[in-house]
């Protein structure tokens, strides 16, 4: 009898850990989740970017023209993220998942809209993923920038149109920027910068707030430098 109660009480000291443990977990997701609200939400009052919590934004490719902000807070087939007008185009900050499992890998995205008919560019620092990539097929760009090209790893659909829109004070301002953890993608009408991490990262937070005049210049130049820039109207996507 004395070794079943000794049986019985190690599983119940068992178990009460896995509660534990899984309770600390909880509070924790809560706690980090409510920072990483409140980091947006601040972020949006600096950018000026006004609330209106009746818009919802599942994906990138769905933009609105009916208000100028979206604080999104998560919830089944949409991300938490917010989504407004700066400087007459469209921003969107954002956070979501790829892969599944041990595999999974979550992202911060900063994006703002622009017209690049059909060009496409990535721009990241070297890493074991452009080794891949190149195994695929797709090889480097150079600029001629001794020290650009050293730090930057570029792939881009048009050499020429790229030449075009990276030009020295563009460089000057990527390299001085806090874009030093991930990569720069330009497609579908969006330049994008994303790296890993999630809001409640106060320093990542301040890293895409210093961004966001970059990535408007960026968008700028992306429509200058593929002959279809226009002034922006307050209805733009």
């Amino acid at each position: 009898m004395q070794v079943l109660a000794a049986a019985d009480g190690s599983g119940f000291v068992f178990f009460g850990v896995i509660i534990l443990i899984a309770g600390v977990a909880i509070v924790w997701a809560i706690i980090q989740g409510s920072h990483a609200k409140k980091n947006l939400t601040e972020l949006a009052g600096r950018l000026q970017i006004y609330p209106n919590p009746d818009l919802r934004i599942p994906t990138i490719e769905r933009s609105s023209t009916k208000s100028t902000f979206n604080l999104n807070l998560g919830g089944p087939a949409s991300e938490l993220g917010i989504m407004g007008k700066v400087r007459d185009r469209t921003l969107r900050i954002s956070r979501y998942t790829t892969g599944s499992g041990k595999s999974q890998v979550t992202w911060a995205e900063l994006a703002v809209s622009t017209h690049d008919n059909g060009f496409t560019f990535s721009l990241r620092r070297e890493n074991i993923g452009w080794k891949l990539v190149e195994l695929l097929g797709f090889h480097e760009v150079t600029l001629g920038d001794e020290a650009f090209d050293k730090r930057w790893r570029i792939n881009a659909s048009d050499a020429a149109t790229l030449q075009a829109l990276l030009l020295p004070e563009l460089r000057e301002k990527i390299n001085a920027s806090a874009a030093q953890f991930g990569a720069f993608t330009l497609e579908n009408d969006w330049i994008r910068y994303r790296e890993q991490g999630v809001f409640s990262n106060d320093k990542l937070v301040a890293r895409f707030e210093g961004m966001v005049g970059l990535m408007c210049d960026l968008a700028e130049a992306i429509e200058v430098a593929t002959g279809n820039y226009r002034q922006f109207s307050p209805n733009s996507p």
